[in-house]
């Protein structure tokens, strides 16, 4: 885990020298808003969504007076949260997510999309009936029981940043890549809405 974490930072700083330029860094935090798609014999289920928590560091490198690349390093809470009849099922899956976002800024507005890339941290299931809640801890690896380890998504991305360093932005996080480790067929996505507010630290004059 220490090594795919050290890949992904290293992956920044390769593309961010690439580029020539010197990045403008950041913070953010927010919320999510995420849910589970999963087929299983050819009938596509979508799992109702949950509230979660994100949080991480941002950098602007700029490519030409409009466009740039942003890539970003954050910790994001994914998973789902259904009731069916009297029992209330719920997921939470803690990611490290590396997005890629190639943006058009204009004004201070901004708007693109790019790749991103999950590493899978620890995860939480529920299950409630009756009042009593059982939780097992949901892991990452290639095991059946288990959930792949690696996630790939597509990320689309706008914003807005006052000229005080100040930024809000929202995102939607398109899963790709099959989480489902079983051989039965069946396929299990993440998807989210992420909403967070930061703040760029201001290159000084």
């Amino acid at each position: 885990m220490k090594q795919k974490i050290t890949l992904l930072l290293l992956a920044t700083v390769i593309v961010a020298n690439a580029f020539g330029q010197k990045p403008a860094i950041g913070i953010s935090a927010g919320l999510t808003s995420s849910l589970w798609k999963a087929t299983v014999d050819d009938e596509t289920e979508t799992l109702g969504s949950r509230i979660g928590f994100t949080a991480g560091i941002v950098s602007a490198i700029p490519i030409s007076s409009n466009f740039s690349f942003m890539p970003a390093l954050n910790y994001v809470q994914k998973g789902f949260k259904e009731t069916m009849d009297d029992v209330k099922v719920e997921a939470t899956l803690n990611y490290l997510e590396l997005p890629l976002n190639f943006v058009y800024n204009r004004d201070g507005f901004f708007v693109g999309a790019g790749p991103a890339i999950s590493l899978g941290l620890s995860g939480k299931g529920r299950t409630t009936f009756n009042g009593q809640t059982d939780e097992e801890d949901v892991k990452f690896g290639s095991g059946d029981d288990e959930l792949k380890g690696t996630e790939f998504t597509a990320n689309l991305l706008t914003g807005y940043q006052f000229k005080n360093g100040v930024l809000v932005s929202l995102n939607y996080s398109l899963g790709l890549s099959n989480v489902w480790n079983g051989d039965d067929g069946g396929k299990l996505t993440n998807r989210y809405f992420g909403f967070r507010i930061g703040y760029m630290f201001m290159k000084k004059k």
